[in-house]
């Protein structure tokens, strides 16, 4: 395989005979110019290369185990942005490009899916923490209302506006 960069062509790779290293490992390690397809079972954190140095190297990196599978850049490179990406999921993988201190996300299966996923996770915690709170506040609305004479159109605007600011 052979990747280039330059004013004439532009960026590009070129494959003309694929021969495939396949290493499956379940300890942490630190990738080489050996390394190609990696298979990761268990919780591990797989470091990649300087970018620098990798410049015709691609990883392809998969979690065949249920463990959460850890990628780090090297110090000071990054992966679009991150220093470090997680495969959350059994057979989710990664295929990454290094070029001059950055790892580019060329492909793989719910790697952007399992940030989409972590998202909309945090967004319903904190919808159901709301709801628990609203929940509570009813309650204690009640618990005071039955000490007390009810006056229903009270309870109702006290009601309203409490809920209003939560859900702001």
């Amino acid at each position: 395989m052979t990747l280039w960069n330059d004013e004439d062509r532009g960026s590009g790779v070129s494959v003309p005979d694929i021969e495939v290293t396949l290493d499956e490992y379940s300890a942490s390690l630190t990738l080489t110019e050996n390394h190609y397809l990696v298979l990761i079972d268990g919780s591990v954190t797989v470091t990649l290369p300087e970018a620098e140095t990798r410049f015709e190297r691609m990883y392809t990196i998969k979690n065949v185990g249920t463990g959460v599978v850890k990628i780090k850049a090297y110090s000071g490179d990054d992966m679009e942005g991150k220093s470090e990406i997680e495969l959350l999921f059994q057979y989710s993988d990664v295929t990454l490009v290094g070029n001059i201190g950055k790892w580019h996300i060329i492909g793989g299966m719910s790697v952007k899916m399992e940030e989409v996923l972590n998202d909309i996770n945090e967004s319903l915690n904190k919808t159901l923490s709301q709801i628990l709170l609203i929940t509570a506040k009813i309650e204690m609305h009640i618990a005071e209302e039955r000490e007390a004479e009810i006056d229903i159109k009270e309870v109702q605007e006290k009601l309203e506006e409490e809920f209003s600011e939560l859900l702001l």
